[in-house]
């Protein structure tokens, strides 16, 4: 009676195809215990732990490379460092996946608001955030995007993520300074500071950036009907999260802080 197992045997015992075996087999992690008279891979129980060590270890997201050096070369403590790397590389991994799991979360919330629900005035706490200023206007604001990517390359900012980032607009009496959140000590740019507080949110949708100067008289309106104590100017966000919420213009926030 035979008392080895077949290639396909051994492949449904482990829930892998045979065709892995063969590949760990080509890349000299396992050989078969011996072949048979017909040239048939024969597996035994050692075959069974090391294949299933294998496999332990590519779920961990080890190279295969790593593996091999691991067998030929075994030692506790080139197998902690193994796993150690590999567990830095899986909590990285979750939290980028939080990240994206928040993101997404907030574009939901956001795309089941109705247009009523958006033009709301509510308060809200805001950590501490730095900016700095990429490029001031007059509220034409008619230099082009060719211009602000100059100044990118220029000033060797990071565009990596530009896809993502919100877009900051400081709003003054005489002009109006698109702004990017930035905690690094850059220099050649002006810079602005929010402190942490309480802030005046206005979030709407607007079709057209001339409906935006409506908007800012809507809540220097409200401050005045409501009697609420305003300190510093105006920060006007466009959340880049959310640019396909809407089919025609964009979801806008304005922000006062209050005292």
């Amino acid at each position: 009676m035979r008392k080895y197992l077949t290639i396909g045997e051994l492949a449904k015992l482990l829930n892998i195809s045979p065709f892995t075996i063969r590949y760990y087999e080509k890349e000299g992690l396992i050989k078969p215990r011996q072949l048979s008279e017909k040239g048939y891979r024969l597996y035994d129980f050692d075959d069974i732990y090391v294949l299933s060590g294998i496999m332990i270890l590519r779920d961990s997201d080890i190279p295969i490379k790593t593996i091999k050096q691991l067998l030929d070369n075994y030692s506790k403590d080139s197998y902690k460092e193994a796993i150690q790397a590999s567990y830095k590389k899986v909590s990285a991994e979750i939290k980028r996946l939080q990240t994206l799991q928040r993101e997404l979360k907030e574009v939901l919330t956001i795309a089941n608001i109705t247009r009523l629900d958006l033009e709301e005035f509510k308060i809200k706490t805001l950590p501490k955030r730095q900016f700095i200023v990429i490029k001031s206007s007059d509220y034409r604001m008619d230099y082009s995007i060719k211009e602000l990517f100059d100044i990118f390359c220029t000033k060797k900012i990071d565009m990596s993520d530009f896809y993502k980032r919100d877009l900051f607009y400081y709003l003054t009496d005489d002009d109006i300074s698109l702004c990017i959140l930035d905690k690094s000590k850059k220099k050649g740019f002006k810079r602005l500071t929010f402190e942490k507080g309480k802030y005046l949110s206005y979030r709407f949708h607007v079709n057209h950036e001339a409906e935006l100067e409506d908007r800012i008289a809507d809540i220097f309106n409200y401050t005045d009907l409501n009697k609420v104590n305003c300190t510093g100017d105006l920060i006007f966000s466009v959340g880049a999260k959310v640019s396909m919420v809407s089919e025609n213009g964009y979801i806008g926030e304005l922000q006062l802080q209050i005292q």
